[in-house]
Order: structure tokens, then sequence, then C-alpha cells
């Protein structure tokens, strides 16, 4: 499949009020429910919640003194000094990964001395950093990813982190996930996923070209070409199509049963902030898709670590 030629368009930050960064309560168990175990990354220990640590990130949004209690209570913070984000990304990190089988996060699974799956997934919202925007990471977590949560405290200095449980009452799957995380975006959102690696050349800045594409179609998608059912059938699937020079989205499906007609599978989607409430839909059933109409950037590859590799 030939990669689309797509016109360069201003990216367009959109500012509104500032929201708490991190809500009360945020953070709702002691460190002794962290994972028993924790995986070492090229040698180095994936180290365990830290209390301390999440106050550190705390304390740059504004907080100078943790609680005393081990328990602690992050509170919603307002920093004159914190810039209001001109994109969020959602990134849920609540499942169980049942189908990876391993004993820690398969996000923390060590593809190269000190770089883990999460690390390569987050390499292109990494790159929408360094081309000057500012960045929420709204992360959405369960009590048995407090090591997660840890891992991603090196990025402290690279977004504005947002830390969510999921709530159960929008369901347990990635849908609720998304739907969990949404009160805490602000401007065009992108849905990124953490066992989800994009591959091929200049994969990079993809998410930063969907988030200049949606200015123009509302949705765009970070995809690559796919025609073996069984994958489809894991996927996000996708029938792409050709129209004067761009690639879009003719139908899209979460999981189909039946994967007839679907010629590729998503790895990252963009929204405009009018369109984020429908990101649910996009992994929903029995809905109707947004998807249909995105625009399609191609990648070479995208691998989903669903079983160590």
């Amino acid at each position: 499949m030939a990669a689309s030629r797509h016109r360069k368009w201003g990216f367009r930050s959109t500012r509104l009020r500032r929201i708490g960064l991190v809500p009360s309560g945020v953070i709702g168990s002691s460190p002794s429910q962290s994972p028993a175990c924790a995986p070492t990354c090229g040698g180095t220990q994936v180290r365990r919640f830290s209390v301390g640590r999440l106050w550190a990130v705390c304390a740059r949004r504004g907080v100078q003194d943790p609680p005393s209690s081990t328990q602690p209570e992050c509170p919603t913070m307002q920093s004159s000094s914190t810039p209001l984000p001109d994109v969020s990304v959602i990134l849920p990190c609540a499942g169980h990964g049942t189908r990876f089988g391993a004993p820690y996060p398969k996000e923390l699974h060590c593809l190269a001395p000190g770089v883990t799956v999460l690390d390569r997934s987050l390499e292109a919202v990494v790159e929408l950093a360094k081309s000057g925007l500012q960045v929420r990471l709204v992360v959405v977590f369960g009590t048995h990813k407090l090591n997660t949560v840890s891992h991603l405290a090196r990025y402290a200095d690279t977004f504005q982190m947002v830390f969510v449980y999921q709530d159960e009452s929008f369901g347990s799957g990635l849908d609720g996930a998304i739907r969990s995380a949404l009160p805490m975006t602000q401007g065009p959102v992108a849905l990124v996923l953490p066992d989800i690696v994009v591959t091929g050349p200049d994969t990079q800045g993809k998410l930063l070209d969907a988030l200049r594409q949606v200015e123009v179609a509302g949705w765009s998608v970070v995809a690559a070409e796919e025609r073996d059912h069984d994958t489809l059938r894991q996927m996000g699937a996708l029938a792409v199509t050709e129209t004067g020079g761009v690639l879009t989205v003719g139908a899209a499906a979460d999981k189909p049963g039946n994967p007839s007609g679907f010629n590729a599978y998503w790895g990252m989607v963009a929204v405009t902030e009018n369109e984020a409430h429908r990101l649910p839909d996009v992994v929903g059933r029995g809905t109707t898709n947004p998807l249909t109409g995105a625009v399609a950037l191609m990648v070479q590859g995208i691998v989903n670590y669903n079983t160590p590799m």
C-alpha cells in the first residue's frame, strides 16, 4: 500500500480553562499492594512503586511538601507555572494482560537494555514534546500497575503527567479506560496503547502528522497494512482506500468476527477536542465506529505485544 501524500497544515493549539493535573485521591493504595514481581530491564531493576517518587512528580506541579501519611492524597494542583497543554495523550495501562502470561506487566517487557515496550510506544509522544508542544499524558491504571506508574517517573520532565484510576462504573475494558481519562484531557486528543509499537522509517513523527490532519479531517489514524485474517480479528481493523491521493478509512471495526474487506489496522488515533467524547466508540461493540472517514497515515508495521517475544 503506497504511503499517502499530505499537505502540511499548521498545528493550532486549543486553549481552555485550566483543570487540576492530579485529582484528589488519585493514588488510593499503599506501596505494599504493588505487584510481587519487580522485573528487570538490561540489568536495571524496574523499581516498585514509591510514594516519595510520586511526590517528586507532584512537587513539580506546585506541591512542596508530601503528606506525612504513607497513604498519599495528591491534591488538585493549580500551578501558575504550569502551561496549558496543546495536546492530550491517553495511555490506558489498567489492563491485566492475561494473554501475555508473564509475572510482570507486558508494557515493562524488555526490548533492549534499559528500553521497555512502554518506552518504545511513547517514542512518538516524546517527539510531540520535542516539537515544542506542551503534552499532557493521562495515564489510566489500576492497583496492579504500580510498577508501571513508577517506571513512568522517568518522563516527569518531558510531559505533564496525570494518573487516574480506571472508573469501573465506566466498564472494565479499554472503552472504560478511555472514559476515565477523558475528563482530564484538553485540546486535541491522541490514543496511544502501551503495548503497541509502531515500526519502520520516519515513524516517530507520525503522531505529530496525525494531529495536524485532524485540523482538517476531524479524525486520523496511524495504521499498517495487514491481510492476515487472524491478526485483523485481534486488532482495530480498517478498510483503507485511496481517493485523490489521500488514504482514508472507508470502514472500521474493533476485533471483527469477519475481517473480510479489511486491509489494515490502527496503532494510534488522533481526534479533535470536540470529537474526543466519541473515542470510546473506537474500541466499543455495537456502536458506530467514528473512524470511518478518518485520514490514514501508513507505517511499515505495528507490533502488538500480547505475548512475550
